[in-house]
């Protein structure tokens, strides 16, 4: 997923194909850190907004994302459609992802993803994905991730489908990242039984505050062997760095043909509480809307198991927070990450009563995470009116 969307989003694009949720699996064991989406109500256009569907996601006491489940909506009553399990090793990354289709009264197993291998740094080296047939869970393809040896930033990944006897390429994405882990650049390709040859391009923008501001998709043309402009998606935001629109549109290089947009209404901790899909046929037509709800929006920790020895106030916060432990972690290093994972602030723990300015950081949602392995993490909400 590229930096600066909201995780909320990452979910609405999935509900979009909600009968295909595994790609989501990725998503949120890398991005979720803490922010707990519980409901997601899926409301269809005609003259007016029609219930159509929901997910419901449950968690375990770890904060882990553990069944998905989506139902839709009769006009009376809500029936189960299909739902995924999450499994997790004991260091909590992922372990599998099942699928199930709700049939017959029962569920049914449909597919599922193995995580494989982790590199060191908890990223996900190998996946494997099966479909279950005949009884039996059978291969379907399995994707490989290679990452920069510096910085860590992911470089390819491949995915082989099977044949049903080996695994065979199929395509290959190669990502270009500036310094500050913003994905430049993905370069896809297609494998035509000998080699790799080009299929898309994907180049995005970023803003100062590292949000992506647009992405321009190019389709390669093998007789002219030129990349030619295809999409832009465009990202709006407002004073406190919120999204807002996300514009799509028929790219030539020059114009843009509006085809479709995403609104979106934030709550005041910059979480979306709402967005609506529109599409383009000389006005702006309403289709699906999305609405949100949350876990609990200003815990102190949602990650850490040792909260009674520490106090982390006020939350929200505006310029400072405090830390007040009874335990000594004077030396200790803390660290500030944004919803994606990106480090943004760092220091040290000088005394039992710490003052951190957090006047350098965008309103929305951080996690401070306190000693060299993270120990104690923390949900904090910077909040600073304009």
């Amino acid at each position: 997923m590229k930096k600066g969307i909201p995780f909320a989003v990452a979910i609405r694009k999935r509900f979009i194909n909600r009968f295909s949720l595994l790609l989501l699996i990725l998503l949120l064991s890398l991005n979720l850190s803490g922010q707990k989406t519980n409901t997601i109500l899926v409301e269809k256009w005609t003259t007016t907004w029609v219930t159509d569907s929901r997910q419901t996601l449950t968690y375990d006491v770890n904060n882990h994302l553990t069944n998905q489940l989506s139902e839709s909506w009769d006009g009376v009553s809500w029936n189960k459609a299909i739902q995924t399990n999450y499994t997790y090793n004991g260091d909590g990354t992922m372990h599998q992802a099942t699928t199930q289709n709700w049939s017959g009264g029962v569920w049914n197993d449909f597919s599922r993803i193995t995580y494989t291998t982790y590199n060191a740094s908890k990223k996900v080296l190998t996946t494997l994905s099966e479909i279950w047939l005949v009884a039996l869970w059978q291969n379907s393809s399995q994707q490989t991730n290679t990452y920069d040896p510096v910085t860590g930033y992911l470089n390819t990944t491949e995915i082989q489908t099977w044949n049903g006897v080996s695994f065979q390429n199929s395509s290959k994405s190669t990502f270009t990242n500036d310094g500050n882990g913003n994905q430049l650049v993905d370069v896809t390709q297609l494998w035509d039984g000998a080699q790799y040859n080009n299929s898309t391009r994907s180049t995005s923008t970023y803003n100062v505050s590292n949000k992506i501001q647009t992405t321009i998709e190019d389709k390669w043309k093998s007789g002219s062997s030129t990349w030619e402009p295809d999409h832009r998606e465009t990202y709006l935001y407002d004073g406190s760095g919120y999204l807002i629109n996300d514009l799509s549109e028929a790219w030539d290089g020059v114009t843009g043909t509006p085809q479709n947009q995403t609104n979106y209404e934030n709550n005041p901790d910059g979480t979306i509480f709402r967005a609506t899909d529109q599409t383009w046929s000389g006005v702006w037509t309403n289709t699906e809307r999305f609405t949100y709800t949350y876990g609990s929006p200003t815990g102190f920790s949602e990650l850490s198991s040792d909260q009674t020895d520490f106090t982390v106030y006020p939350n929200p916060a505006s310029d400072y927070i405090r830390i007040k432990t009874n335990l000594s972690i004077s030396g200790s290093e803390y660290t500030f990450t944004d919803q994606t994972g990106k480090r943004v602030l760092k220091g040290i723990i000088n005394s039992e009563d710490n003052s951190i300015d957090i006047t350098s950081l965008d309103n929305g949602i951080y996690f401070l995470h306190i000693g060299e392995t993270s120990q104690h993490s923390y949900k904090i909400i910077k909040n600073k009116l304009k």
